[in-house]
């Protein structure tokens, strides 16, 4: 279920979700792969990475105050036409000012933005080009002002 690998094999979680049709492909017998489909997987109204944003922002909420560390793993990018992750571009930035406008009036907000790959422009793999891109994902880090101003060197090691 898409757990980094460097948190082990069984970490020691207190919430754990998957995706809809994640979940039902590895506990039932839907074994579409999920790259190929072209049609939208919405389940009901939504999109079905609008559910794991609302349920992280409930599990936010319920802890209100506390430390949480909440890592969800989105793959609307990942099939081939383009049109799930068009899906994800709205709900995705209120997601985001959730967090940045809402969570961080009680604690420390800090986001680590970051995909497995690129977009898989060009020739694919077949130029220097390509696979530069493929090779480079995206990263951000999002933090305030005051937690990089404790942190010695912090500016400059994410430069």
């Amino acid at each position: 279920h898409n757990t980094p690998k460097s948190m082990g094999r069984s970490p020691n979680i207190d919430h754990n979700a998957v995706l809809f049709y994640c979940s039902f492909y590895r506990f039932g017998t839907y074994r579409a792969a999920i790259e190929r489909l072209s049609e939208q997987r919405c389940i009901n109204e939504h999109m079905s990475h609008y559910y794991l944003m609302e349920y992280s922002k409930d599990v936010a909420r319920a802890y209100n105050g506390s430390n949480v560390w909440i890592y969800n793993h989105l793959t609307a990018a990942h099939e081939g036409t383009g049109q799930h992750a068009q899906t994800l571009d709205d709900e995705f930035v209120e997601y985001l000012r959730t967090y940045l406008e809402e969570f961080s009036k009680d604690r420390e907000v800090i986001i680590v933005l970051g995909a497995d790959h690129g977009m898989k422009y060009g020739d694919f793999m077949a130029d220097d080009e390509s696979i530069q891109e493929h090779r480079l994902p995206a990263f951000f880090f999002i933090a305030s002002k005051q937690f990089l101003n404790q942190i010695p060197h912090s500016y400059h090691n994410l430069w």
